[in-house]
């Protein structure tokens, strides 16, 4: 069995200490009469609703693998701009407006929660924000996880590889994502917000796979990456070698009497305490420097 990991982190684009939208790099007030900074800021990957940067990594079997090729794609953005992890983020109405005008509409993204959560009720914060005139969004850290078999055939004198997707117990193990890794993260502003930034959401992909949702864009630094997406790998590891068990341990699991971490190996254990001593990147410099140290 071979797990893929990927990831596509959204994080928020600044221009002298202003937030940039990267799908209005005409309207942005910081940035008129600028020619060659809009360009730059149109080469930025962005998110469906193009208020954030959201990059696309190269998928990996392991987590070191996974920070290198985030780096490859982090060193390619304008050096012009900084970059913040925000998990939510509040912006006036006018600006809402006009990126409401250029997506056409906010997509309402295809994701489930495991608890029955509505993604579309307001959350405590949305309520703040209106009181001072202003709209919220989120910026997330979503996670890719996908696993395959090889299959030997023999044709004729020939014994044919075959690699074949497994379709992953999603419900289960995004209930253990929840408990292992949220968790860790859940007292950090924005991170347990609700609607969109709270526990339980993921996305089922076609290969069998699902995108774990929840996790936000403070989620983002080179050393939490690490430790998530091999967190992850050996939590899927542990649950599907015994996957009968396990399904039925989940269905009666009470969260004050249950231990997630008994699906963890022993290196497993050892990187989740790892995980909850890391912090996220606050540097009014932006996160740039610190992935990629070299520029």
């Amino acid at each position: 069995m071979e797990i893929t990991i990927g990831t596509n982190p959204e994080f928020m684009v600044k221009y002298r200490g202003n937030c940039v939208y990267p799908s209005l790099s005409e309207e942005n007030y910081a940035m008129r009469n600028n020619s060659d900074l809009t360009d730059k800021l149109d080469t930025i990957p962005r998110g469906d609703f193009g208020h954030c940067a959201e990059i696309r990594p190269l998928p990996a079997t392991s987590g070191k693998q996974l920070v290198l090729n985030t780096i490859d794609v982090m060193s390619t953005l304008p050096q012009e701009f900084k970059y913040h992890t925000k998990n939510t983020h509040m912006l006036s109405k006018e600006m809402m407006s006009m990126l409401l005008h250029i997506a056409g509409s906010k997509k309402i993204p295809q994701a489930q929660n495991i608890y029955k959560k509505p993604i579309l009720k307001d959350c405590p914060l949305y309520l703040v924000a209106r009181k001072e005139g202003l709209r919220l969004l989120f910026c997330g850290c979503h996670m890719h996880i996908s696993t395959t078999r090889t299959i030997r055939i023999k044709v004729g004198k020939e014994v044919v590889e075959h690699k074949e997707n497994i379709d992953l117990p999603a419900e289960s193990l995004v209930w253990l994502f929840d408990n292992l890794l949220f968790s860790c993260f859940i007292r950090e502003h924005g991170f347990n917000a609700g609607s969109h930034r709270s526990m339980g959401y993921y996305e089922r992909k076609s290969h069998g796979g699902f995108e774990y949702r929840s996790l936000g864009s403070s989620a983002f630094t080179p050393k939490r990456l690490r430790l998530i997406a091999d967190l992850m790998i050996d939590i899927t590891e542990q649950f599907m070698s015994r996957i009968d068990k396990s399904l039925a341990e989940l269905r009666n699991a009470h969260p004050e009497t249950y231990n997630p971490t008994d699906f963890l190996s022993k290196d497993g254990k050892s990187m989740l305490k790892e995980l909850k001593k890391t912090k996220p990147i606050t540097s009014p410099k932006g996160i740039l420097k610190t992935w990629v140290p070299f520029i």
